[in-house]
């Protein structure tokens, strides 16, 4: 079988492919991802783990708006999620082993309406990149701890939303040889 895979980044397309009884009957898969790091003509091949899975996430921040210049009846959400984005970037560099590969990206902040008020809410997405379940669920621990403790240090709400991506690809030894 020849399978084109729709909606590879948004949308789930293999869920809707497997569901769908495109793989019945199949007893392994070869694809291919296309990148610009190698040549035309050239595949890279490896057994074992070769992408991590890759998970997103929202933070959600709630604290208290209010003037610029009476911050002392505010819980300013912008101070809370810069300390908080601050705390986030230590779950990998100093809680994760490093021969375990793993990675958490912030890649978006919102929050804010005007430079003149403090900001009542921010919300924050990003993503998680990990290669073993127990590395990922220490992650996903960890943004849910840091979130309350920093919500707590600073009078805010903060909720941490995880949606669950592709688990990794994990090539065998026996079809990496075919290919």
């Amino acid at each position: 079988k020849v399978l084109f895979q729709p909606a590879e980044e948004r949308g789930g397309g293999a869920r809707v492919m497997i569901k769908s009884g495109a793989l019945a009957g199949v007893k392994a898969i070869f694809g291919g991802h296309l990148t610009r790091h190698y040549r035309v003509g050239e595949i890279m091949v490896a057994s074992g783990t070769i992408t991590a899975q890759s998970d997103g996430f929202t933070i959600r921040v709630q604290g208290r708006g209010g003037h610029g210049a009476r911050p002392h009846e505010a819980v300013d959400a912008v101070v809370v999620t810069g300390l908080l984005i601050m705390a986030i970037q230590t779950l990998v560099s100093r809680e994760i082993n490093p021969a375990h590969p793993s990675v958490v990206t912030i890649g978006k902040v919102e929050a804010g309406s005007a430079g003149n008020v403090i900001a009542d809410s921010a919300t924050l997405f990003g993503s998680i990149r990990t290669m073993e379940p127990e590395v990922r669920n220490h992650i996903i621990q960890g943004l849910q701890r840091m979130g309350k403790a920093v919500g707590d240090l600073h009078n805010a709400s903060i909720a941490v939303e995880i949606r669950e991506g592709y688990p990794p690809v994990i090539n065998t030894v026996r079809e990496t040889e075919i290919a």
